[in-house]
């Protein structure tokens, strides 16, 4: 993809998939605890459809792209996409990156580009907001444990086995394992996912203690 950064390639999903009529993207670090298919139809028509991060302050973004004018709003959380496939939007979107140090001011990372804080400026406004059970971050943090009124994931997973609390809603955990820091019940919840996911997968498993998989190894980044 040209000029994009290891994260903003997933810019190009605009471009590649415009045989389908909508496109559900998540980062690989997410764990579907049931079925998230009802995520199309939460977010029929939009542009684009996506979950806010809950500890990220608001702050302002501008209110139409390269209009006077901001906005003040929670930032979208870009590990997971819903959108409408768009080869023209997916190449106007490709043109604004290579210029993002042109008007993302102190967001912009030039080296490696940050996708989350580009697309929050460039099309945040036009988030269609989804259920936090589709993308529930910060699993793996003890400040989620204590915040009042966001993100709390025991109302959507049941620790001890890591099953979804409602086997009808879409629950997809954003998890970070490789995150240090953890709770003693987090600990618990990522134990029981380990149990069910990798501990009873052959494959897994063996993908799992190979060496190459370890947190300590180099890992070559690849672009396409």
């Amino acid at each position: 993809a040209g000029g994009l950064g290891a994260c903003a390639t997933k810019l190009s999903l605009w471009t590649i998939f415009t045989e389908f009529e909508s496109v559900a993207y998540f980062d690989a670090d997410h764990v579907f605890l049931s079925s998230a298919d009802a995520v199309f139809d939460k977010c029929g028509c939009a542009t684009w459809c996506g979950v806010i991060d809950p500890l990220i302050k608001e702050r302002n973004f501008p209110r139409t792209f390269e209009q006077p004018g901001s906005e003040l709003r929670k930032t979208v959380n870009t590990g997971l996409l819903v959108l409408r496939p768009n080869a023209q939007y997916g190449e106007f979107l490709k043109r604004q990156w290579e210029r993002r140090a042109e008007f993302m001011g102190d967001d912009v990372e030039i080296e490696e580009g940050n996708e989350q804080n580009f697309m929050n400026h460039l099309m945040g406004s036009h988030c269609t907001l989804l259920d936090e059970s589709f993308n529930l971050q910060h699993v793996e943090r003890k400040s989620i444990l204590k915040s009042a009124g966001s993100l709390g994931f025991k109302k959507y997973i049941n620790a001890h086995n890591g099953t979804a609390m409602d086997p009808e809603q879409g629950v997809v955990a954003h998890l970070k394992f490789w995150a240090s820091g953890r709770s003693p019940t987090v600990e618990i919840l990522h134990r029981a996912l380990r149990e069910r996911f990798v501990n009873n997968d052959p494959y897994t498993l063996a993908l799992s203690k190979d060496s190459r998989c370890s947190p300590l190894s180099v890992r070559q980044v690849g672009r396409v």
